[in-house]
């Protein structure tokens, strides 16, 4: 069956426009292209152009030019997303001239997205008056944006689950090195929410142990003589400025049911909407052989 006269000219006319478009830009507007760039670029705000703030502004020019000479030479060629893929594997590579990989936030990727058609779309009429040709002209335009934006949305996810994880690491190896207990308590529920490994070093609790105490914790734990002090400590938590740390020792007793001495350091981690306290952060060390030398 013969192909209709009306596809036949959509393909020629999809044939035509992306590709012979860029070439268009390249060969008789580049210039103001990348001048529209940069001019939408500090319009925009772009984030990241606080750290070119100490390029001149030749010099910033020279860089507009060299990036958007390989953009538009590989949509002219048809190879945009071999381009998107080049541009992002640099990006995650930390290749990036000037800006570091970390520096980028979403903010930059959708505002770059959004500029970069906006750029393209200016030029659109000095191209083709053609209406059809216009429309399939936009249409591909949104579907290479459409593609940048979520290609490199999911590139930056993918670069914030590596930074999460990287620091989670990060604070377990801490928690688990650090000489002292370091712990994360809720005011409200009258119980440890978090507690490190190292708890089971120096007390011989489980942090199921700890979890199934609950809010008798205090009383269980805490030497009769220490409790008076204890409180104190818990009211003069109570009035912490934000930053503000303060100390309590007091003697704790092990699963061994031997009393050991502490020393305990605590800040506010999370205050109620009313801002009184809602969690304290502390690290607790042991400092039963100071006293003992001290008592000696």
């Amino acid at each position: 069956m013969p192909t209709p006269v009306k596809s036949k000219k959509k393909i020629k006319a999809t044939k035509k426009s992306l590709i012979g478009f860029a070439s268009f830009i390249l060969a008789h507007h580049f210039d103001e292209f990348v001048d529209k760039l940069l001019q939408l670029s500090y319009q925009n705000e772009i984030p990241l152009l606080k750290y070119l703030k100490h390029l001149s502004e030749p010099q910033l020019k020279e860089l507009a030019t060299k990036n958007n000479i390989e953009l538009l030479t590989y949509l002219a060629e048809g190879k945009q997303k071999e381009h998107i893929e080049i541009a992002l594997k640099r990006w995650l590579s930390d290749q990036l001239p000037v800006i570091e990989k970390d520096q980028v936030v979403i903010e930059d990727i959708t505002r770059v997205s959004h500029i970069r058609k906006r750029a393209l779309l200016h030029f659109l009429l000095l191209y083709s008056q053609d209406v059809e040709e216009v429309l399939l002209l936009v249409a591909e335009i949104d579907d290479y944006i459409l593609d940048l934006s979520s290609s490199t949305l999911k590139a930056f996810i993918e670069l914030l689950e590596e930074r999460i994880h990287e620091q989670a690491h990060l604070t377990e190896k801490i928690n688990n090195t650090t000489p002292g207990i370091i712990y994360v308590y809720d005011r409200i529920k009258n119980k440890e929410v978090y507690v490190n490994r190292k708890i089971s070093d120096r007390l011989g609790y489980s942090l199921e142990d700890i979890h199934n105490m609950g809010s008798s914790l205090f009383v269980e734990l805490i030497h009769p003589e220490d409790r008076p002090q204890m409180t104190q400590h818990i009211h003069a938590v109570s009035r912490l400025a934000d930053g503000a740390v303060t100390h309590v020792e007091y003697r704790i007793k092990t699963k061994q049911g031997v009393y050991r001495w502490q020393r305990a350091y605590e800040s506010v981690f999370k205050r109620n909407r009313d801002s009184s306290v809602w969690q304290t952060i502390g690290i607790a060390f042991d400092i039963e052989n100071e006293k003992v030398i001290s008592q000696q």
